[in-house]
């Protein structure tokens, strides 16, 4: 038997990223459907439809998705193969995250292999794994945050001021996608500063960047007022979310049975890399926007799993670029190394099998019955929301009742009158879940029957 040399290893790499891809798309396709990717298609619909956000429903995330997939909505219509499709174009854009953390490491190693090792490395990271495939807006917000700082890598390397003004519309685009791309400008701004400092950037390039990440939020901010939704924008986008209270730790999802090497790495890496004065500029850059951004977390009041995609996606390369490191100081063989790299992916295996076996055959089956049992002009109490995608609810909330509580306190009980009883009696839904709903305590049984579905009732 040939001892394994390099074009061995290159070989399994290049065939624990195709597995992972692989897994990638069969998830994407079969896997169940979080009730976030239902929030953002519904509002995407309303948008459709003509409803403003904000105004003429409640959401507190930015709207840049729900705009791109309204036509899309048009377009295809209003039918679950429209909901699948919205899921293929999420896969290219995860497509297109994995693809921009593979330059960015090549690009701070000069290595092809520690590239396509930190590629790898993402998609093995349970978390990443799990939420890249979500219709939801953080897959293109770090898909652009992404975008941004290749371009400013770009920049520090070819000292071309076209890659800067990139590098700012690219973070722009990615904050009118979420909020939380606030942290990386944070992060931006003390690297400029620091850069500024030991003269590594002028002033004109920082003004560039600005200006370019400016426009686009401008015109944005001049459509709010124009259209007279400023208010509700600021009370529901930032209000609200800056008073929710917390309520559990980022550290609940931070999972070593998962993930153990990488997590290990990714709080060790980034500070052995940003101490010592070899480390090269811009895997520094990566290594403290990474780390930044990791932190960041950990003041949000509701950390979810999705807010760990952006520093996953920049820490597996100081991560990928340690693990080379630790290989060549002990001089381990190709065959060791390649043992390294299967021992990285086995391990998140085990918890990444289920998301491409837990199908989403039975919440299209619910979408579909709700649909082919009512018209477009039915209201309809979802709540969650969990079968609803196409028909108008009953409320300006209508779902997160947590940010209710919220925008109640802020406007002095505005909806403090609001109830899902009194609101089912009132307006008649064709479909009603129980969620926060009764059907017994409300007198509604002479008028709603159960459905197939366990919890999902239908006027008679």
């Amino acid at each position: 038997m040939k001892p394994i040399n390099r074009t061995t290893y290159k070989a399994v790499l290049a065939g624990a990223l195709a597995i992972l891809l692989m897994s990638l798309f069969f998830a994407s396709i079969k896997r169940y459907f979080n009730i976030d990717e239902f929030e953002h298609i519904h509002s995407a619909w309303y948008v459709a439809k003509g409803f403003m956000p904000f105004a003429d429903f409640f959401q507190h995330h930015h709207p840049l998705q729900w705009y791109l997939m309204a036509p899309i909505i048009a377009i295809f219509g209003q039918n679950t193969n429209t909901v699948m499709i919205l899921r293929l174009l999420t896969f290219l854009a995860a497509l297109g995250t994995i693809y921009l953390t593979y330059l960015i490491g090549r690009l701070c190693t000069d290595s092809r292999r520690l590239g396509v090792l930190s590629a790898t490395i993402l998609l093995s990271v349970v978390i990443f794994f799990e939420k890249v495939i979500e219709i939801r807006p953080d897959v293109p917000q770090v898909f652009f945050g992404l975008a941004s700082v290749y371009y400013l890598l770009k920049f520090l390397k070819d000292n071309n001021n076209k890659q800067m003004v990139i590098s700012g519309l690219m973070a722009s685009i990615s904050f009118l996608f979420l909020q939380k791309t606030g942290f990386l400008l944070i992060a931006y701004a003390l690297l400029f500063g620091f850069l500024l400092l030991k003269k590594k950037i002028s002033i004109s390039p920082i003004v560039q960047f600005s200006a370019a990440f400016s426009a686009p939020v401008f015109i944005y901010l001049g459509y709010l007022i124009l259209s007279g939704s400023f208010g509700d924008y600021f009370l529901t986008c930032w209000l609200v979310n800056l008073f929710t209270p917390r309520e559990f730790s980022a550290f609940s999802y931070i999972s070593l049975a998962q993930n153990l090497i990488f997590w290990l790495l990714a709080f060790i890496s980034p500070v052995v890399l940003l101490s010592r004065k070899d480390t090269r500029l811009d895997l520094k850059i990566v290594a403290f926007l990474g780390f930044a951004l990791l932190l960041s977390v950990f003041f949000v009041k509701l950390p979810y799993r999705q807010y760990f995609m952006f520093p996953i996606a920049l820490l597996s390369i100081p991560v990928a670029y340690s693990i080379s490191q630790l290989e060549g100081r002990f001089k381990l063989s190709y065959a060791l190394q390649s043992l390294i790299l299967i021992a990285i992916i086995i391990q998140p295996l085990f918890f990444i099998s289920p998301f491409t076996t837990e199908t989403n055959d039975r919440q299209i089956k619910v979408i579909n019955y709700v649909l082919e049992n009512s018209n477009e002009g039915d209201l309809i109490y979802d709540g969650i929301p969990r079968f609803n995608l196409f028909r108008r609810d009953l409320h300006y909330f209508w779902y997160n009742k947590r940010a209710l509580k919220v925008y109640n306190k802020l406007t002095v009980g505005k909806f403090a009158d609001y109830s899902p009883c009194k609101l089912v009696k009132e307006k008649k839904p064709k479909f009603a879940t129980i969620f926060d709903l009764d059907v017994n305590k409300c007198g509604l049984e002479t008028e709603y029957e159960e459905t197939e579905f366990r919890g999902l009732f239908k006027l008679k």
